[in-house]
């Protein structure tokens, strides 16, 4: 699993270095963490190899997620101190585990991404008198990669239908599957598992299904691949005398993301927050500490504060609320409630130089290189839609990606944007108290009123594209 991520990582930072040379357009990716379970938890099979990429001692929690920021195929971490106050760090490759108990209070946070950009441009001209001129244009297509949509025990449901199949192959591993979807054109993903024989199985698909079903094999992995789309024109001509100009400017603008830190509003008082339990409620967790509170609030970008408090039965309940300023009073006389504030800078830089000379001689050309990424790397954001018992009447069947079950909204709206066939998401609180995610392809279509209240959230892309152009006449 590692030497497959470590390759594919290879390729995409190819072809983004390609994408970007010499277009002055740059993407830094920068990561953060989100708190998802905090306390006497940790992920069932959390020493699983087919989610574990390594286990390491004497790991703090920022080296921890240091060295998952630094692994391409890492989605989420666990970190715990033992009973021998040692610190230790897990690295998954997988981000939505179930949890079962355990006998250790520890973290378990997903890996986040952000972004910020520079950008610059420059051009220069030169106009010489001849009688000549060339055009050329060409397009291309790059292989960015793969993401990965199903593994152990499930695959697209298309894999047994022979019309979207392009070949079947025997005994090859599934790097070598992946290549062989790659480089051909008409392939959009693959299907690798080994059978009930013991035989390896490859197939590629000139359609592969994004709906997952259940299969027999237990190392079943699913590829969907994704394309750099690039284009190039230039165009040449001289003819007699003129003059000669060129001009340079350049521009940058860095966003520097916001550090987190908290004030303490109310301390061992019986005020808190009005609404602890309804809308503005987040998470809940008993057994927690207040390290482990604030921790769960910093990396949810929603999060507005905190309410720790002891429940008289000598059990500390954190609460994480969207917000904190309204406030009552209860019986219970709570620790201390905090409110998240953030420090939010924004820099840019701006130069522009211009030069022109006068001669007697002109030359022309003119380049033009624009490109676009279908990849699912650049960030989303959500608008929700409909806030109550109005939804889509369709959360079920084909258009029901995936369902899960005691996640919150943030951790709903996470696996929503690791998965490209996800158009949104419909998330409710059921009959039986259990919060319910359900994934969907599309949340445009027809609604309808039920009796238990939820939100409908639509996924939008946010757009990142570059070009650069160069004249010379």
């Amino acid at each position: 699993m590692m030497g497959k991520n470590k390759i594919y990582a290879f390729v995409a930072v190819l072809a983004v270095v390609f994408l970007f040379a010499g277009t002055g357009c740059n993407a830094t990716a920068l990561y953060t963490y989100e708190t998802v379970k905090a306390g006497f938890f940790r992920p069932v099979g959390h020493d699983d190899p087919m989610y574990l990429i390594e286990r390491v001692s004497d790991t703090p929690l920022e080296d921890c997620q240091a060295l998952c920021t630094n692994e391409t195929s890492c989605l989420s971490i666990y970190h715990v101190v033992n009973q021998n106050n040692v610190d230790i760090c897990r690295l998954y490759n997988n981000g939505t585990l179930p949890y079962e108990s355990s006998g250790l209070s520890g973290l378990v946070q997903d890996k986040i991404q952000y972004w910020t950009s520079t950008s610059t441009s420059s051009s220069s001209s030169t106009s010489t008198s001849t009688s000549s001129s060339s055009s050329t244009s060409t397009s291309y297509t790059i292989p960015y990669g793969f993401n990965i949509i199903a593994i152990a025990f499930l695959g697209p449901r298309n894999a047994g239908d022979n019309q979207d199949i392009i070949s079947r192959t025997e005994e090859i591993t599934v790097e070598a599957c992946a290549d062989s979807c790659r480089f051909n054109d008409l392939c959009e993903g693959y299907f690798w598992y080994t059978n009930l024989n013991n035989v390896r199985i490859c197939k590629i698909f000139s359609r592969l299904s994004t709906t997952i079903v259940n299969t027999p094999y237990a190392d079943a992995q699913t590829g969907q691949k994704y394309l750099i789309t690039s284009s190039t024109s230039s165009s040449t001509s001289t003819s007699t005398s003129t003059t000669t100009s060129s001009s340079t400017s350049s521009s940058s603008s860095t966003r520097t993301f916001y550090d987190v830190w908290f004030k303490t509003v109310w301390e061992n008082s019986k005020k808190r927050p009005s609404d602890i339990t309804g809308d503005n409620l987040i998470t809940r967790y008993e057994n927690s500490s207040l390290v482990a509170c604030e921790y769960t609030c910093r990396f949810n970008p929603r999060c507005g504060g905190f309410v720790f408090v002891n429940n008289g039965n000598d059990i500390n309940v954190c609460r994480t609320l969207y917000s904190v300023d309204e406030y009552d009073y209860t019986n219970v006389r709570t620790v201390g409630t905090t409110k998240k504030r953030y420090d939010d800078t924004t820099t840019s830089t701006s130069t522009s130089t211009t030069t022109s000379t006068s001669t007697s001689t002109t030359t022309s050309t003119s380049t033009s290189t624009s490109s676009s990424t279908s990849s699912s790397a650049f960030p989303v954001t959500y608008e929700l839609l409909f806030d109550g018992k109005r939804r889509m009447a369709d959360v079920s069947g084909d258009n029901l990606l995936k369902r899960l079950e005691g996640v919150t909204v943030s951790r709903c709206e996470n696996a929503c944007s690791k998965r490209t066939a996800c158009g949104g998401f419909y998330y409710l609180q059921n009959q039986n108290d259990l919060f319910v995610c359900k994934l969907l392809k599309d949340v445009t279509g027809e609604s309808i009123v039920k009796d238990n209240a939820g939100k409908t959230w639509l996924k939008l892309y946010l757009s990142s594209s570059s070009s650069t152009s160069t004249s010379t006449s």
